[in-house]
């Protein structure tokens, strides 16, 4: 509920000096297409976007940074934890290795700006190219990287790539696209973001539309040519 006071993050009231958000006009139903996308799920956080009187789905995340990240004030981490419904002995938290039937935790040692984080982008099912953030908290840059690790020239605008930057490969990076490909299955464009920790691998999230597409590339022409990537049906 909008002016539900204690919900960090949905109180409407300034905090910081920042103004106060504005209730979306169409809220309700903003719930309700996230309730039905979220059916069966014990959690994810769906994003939306709203452009003039219609809503757009963005992505699916169903372990934002990782489980790693903390809340303020610090009592609202297990406040919102305990809202997480597990059945039997199984532990809260990010807890999902992506293959295999046990449930295993990231190491709680790990600190989120720590974790390697792999976007695999992935069309028609097939990995064409990954990004690898760095820098996150001090100078953020992106650079991505063909299916085989070699550095691609391309990059971000705003998130611009450095060539000098070394990146040390999973040794199980062959395994860590094999996943992205089975879980891109059927879809035109899915970007999959795993996490890789000692060489086990861990889900992030599925990005249906990255910035909404309106992300810009460098340098020109790159734009073009990714979107070549997607098949579409001709009408």
């Amino acid at each position: 509920e909008w002016n539900h006071q204690g919900f960090v993050g949905l109180n409407p009231v300034a905090r910081n000096g920042l103004n106060p958000v504005a209730k979306p006009q169409h809220l309700e139903t903003m719930k309700d297409i996230c309730r039905k996308l979220s059916k069966n799920m014990r959690f994810s956080r769906i994003d939306l976007y709203v452009i003039g009187d219609k809503e757009y789905f963005g992505e699916i995340t169903l372990y934002p940074a990782a489980g790693l990240g903390k809340f303020d004030p610090a009592e609202w981490n297990a406040k919102l934890g305990d809202l997480i419904k597990l059945d039997g002995n199984q532990l809260g938290g990010v807890k999902i290795k992506v293959y295999g039937d046990k449930i295993e935790s990231i190491p709680i040692s790990y600190e989120y700006k720590d974790l390697p984080d792999y976007k695999f982008f992935c069309f028609g099912g097939e990995v064409k190219c990954f990004k690898i953030d760095f820098g996150r908290f001090v100078e953020h840059h992106a650079n991505y990287y063909s299916p085989d690790g070699e550095l691609l020239p391309f990059g971000e605008i705003g998130l611009e790539p450095d060539p000098n930057h070394v990146e040390i490969m999973p040794v199980n990076l062959s395994e860590m696209i094999s996943v992205a490909e089975r879980l891109s299955a059927g879809f035109k464009f899915l970007r999959v973001d795993l996490y890789n920790v000692k060489g086990k691998i861990y889900f992030g999230e599925l990005t249906f539309y990255p910035a909404a597409g309106f992300g810009k590339f460098t340098p020109v022409g790159w734009d073009e040519r990714l979107g070549e990537l997607i098949k579409l049906h001709k009408s």
